[in-house]
């Protein structure tokens, strides 16, 4: 049955509420890493109570122009690391400790958003996530199929991929599972560390905002020696199938695969910036890396607690210490 509400004409109020809420729409889904950044330095310089003011408008314009759906991702996009990073930082703690906070926030809340929706259709957790994982799937296959139409290409790998889901729907439903855990770590993640990095930036040039931190905090950031124990025991359990821990281990190798990942761009940058790299020359560099060598930058976070390459680089000859506290 056709919606007929899409067939009814807008009003003008919710056509400038749309028109409104279409930067803000642009902001959450184009630019999803820095749509928390203005609340982040609203934080910082006006308090917790303007900064969440100025959410709660554009969530609400979002909600009256775009719909609940587009306002919940904005929601979910904004609030964890904006608000909370921003709380984090201004309360003096170190980057790691907002990074993280912002990040548990952001997956407790997503997964707060997926239990209330499953009650809301009368169904399990994992039946929702059965039904939304094959729904979404098959309105992305109409998509791709209308698209391949009108070009005349075809992506074999996507092909094949929608061939799975529709011959192995189960398998492919449980892949996608057990893998939201690790993919909400790396997404709030990689959305607070980027974040916390520009606000950095900016409290170097806004006098207001101050941050208990040095400058060149992630340019020597390492991640806890200990953690490569956990890393080295997650991995073997995965490697040799160590089926009773490996529900556990598996999503675990992942998250710290990211965190190593992470260390390893703060080494590139090290080396950027030791060698006093060309701005264009940096900005090429990191997008070949990020497209083509992912792996080969988590390695380099790996391995650097035997290498520490920073420190045979570092003229003063001192060990750059982890500052996770």
């Amino acid at each position: 049955m056709k919606n007929d509400s899409l067939a009814r004409p807008l009003s003008p109020m919710r056509k400038i509420l749309g028109g409104l809420a279409s930067p803000l729409l642009y902001l959450s889904f184009v630019l999803a890493p820095f749509s928390p950044l203005p609340i982040g330095i609203v934080t910082l310089l006006n308090g917790v109570f303007w900064a969440f003011l100025i959410w709660a408008v554009g969530f609400a314009l979002i909600f009256v122009g775009a719909g609940p759906q587009n306002s919940l991702f904005y929601a979910l996009t904004t609030a964890p690391v904006g608000l909370g990073l921003g709380i984090a930082l201004k309360r003096g703690w170190t980057p790691e400790r907002g990074i993280l906070f912002s990040t548990l926030l952001g997956i407790f809340l997503t997964l707060g958003a997926l239990f209330f929706a499953s009650q809301r259709a009368d169904q399990s957790v994992s039946q929702y996530l059965e039904d939304s994982t094959q729904k979404g799937v098959q309105y992305i296959q109409e998509i791709y199929e209308k698209n391949q139409e009108q070009t005349g290409s075809e992506n074999k790998e996507i092909t094949q991929l929608f061939k799975d889901f529709k011959e192995k729907p189960e398998e492919m439903t449980g892949m996608v599972k057990r893998e939201i855990l690790p993919n909400l770590f790396y997404f709030f993640g990689l959305i607070s560390w980027l974040n916390c990095i520009l606000l950095a930036w900016f409290s170097r040039r806004i006098p207001d905002i101050s941050l208990k931190w040095p400058s060149d905090y992630f340019l020597t950031w390492r991640s806890p020696e200990k953690l490569i124990w956990v890393a080295i025991a997650s991995g073997a359990c995965v490697v040799f199938q160590v089926k009773p821990v490996l529900l556990v281990a598996d999503p675990l190798l992942k998250i710290l695969i990211f965190i190593y990942f992470l260390q390893g761009i703060s080494i590139l940058a090290f080396l950027f910036h030791r060698f006093r790299t060309a701005a264009p020359i940096r900005i090429f560099g990191y997008v070949l890396l990020l497209t083509f060598a992912k792996s080969f930058i988590a390695a380099i976070g790996f391995f650097d607690l035997w290498w520490d390459i920073r420190k045979k680089l570092n003229s003063g000859g001192q060990s750059n210490e982890s500052h996770f506290t």
